[in-house]
């Protein structure tokens, strides 16, 4: 375990200076879309929303962290990582995010260079201080990146003390929150990277 920590480590720095150093994050372009859903949209409310997941059988370096636009102000969207019982065990990253009411869809926010790795094979949920930013989608089907092995849950009007769950539905849901990954490389790759790194770099020169 001690070794695969090492290498996940130093693969997750070397994606975060690769994305930054390509201009790719600012575009979007550099991480796969945790949850891609549709649907119909519907009212809007008040209310934090959490929803749960499980990764796949590679470690996730998250790049950017969104929030459904609806209101002109800031939301804190945070991802924990959690158990069988759903509760919060560890805050993996948080950010403010600022949105806009004018716009749809979501607003993102790069964080690359946190560093924030989501293990593989873990569960994890991600939540979001929506405000009455939330968007019903009814008639739900929720597309999965190729990094996530399942959407394990939805819990609607969470609080933000995160008080025990004893609602959980999957479908149907209060969307607020999202992310952007990429898939931490195996080891072997590393010297791919870098190679990648130094021509952005010297192009950019």
């Amino acid at each position: 375990m001690g070794v695969r920590a090492i290498t996940t480590s130093g693969n997750a720095a070397a994606l975060a200076v690769l994305c930054a150093s390509a201009g790719l994050v600012n575009a979007h372009a550099c991480g796969e879309l945790a949850f891609q859903f549709s649907g119909s949209l519907a009212a809007s409310a008040t209310g934090n929303d959490a929803y749960f997941f499980t990764v796949g059988n590679l470690d996730l370096l998250v790049t950017q962290l969104g929030q459904y636009n609806g209101t002109n102000e800031s939301h804190t969207v945070a991802i924990y990582r959690t158990d069988t019982t759903f509760a919060p065990l560890e805050l993996e990253i948080s950010r403010q995010i600022a949105t806009t009411a004018s716009k749809n869809g979501f607003q993102y926010t790069d964080v690359a260079g946190a560093g924030a790795v989501l293990r593989a094979n873990t569960r994890y949920f991600i939540i979001g201080n929506a405000g009455p930013g939330r968007q019903l989608v009814t008639n739900m089907n929720i597309g999965l990146g190729s990094g996530i092995k399942s959407f394990d849950a939805y819990r609607w009007n969470w609080s933000a003390a995160h008080d025990p769950v004893t609602t959980l539905q999957s479908n149907d849901v209060y969307w607020g929150s999202n992310f952007h990954y990429e898939a931490i490389p195996a080891p072997a790759t590393l010297a791919a990277i870098g190679t990648v790194i130094g021509l952005v770099r010297r192009r950019t020169r």
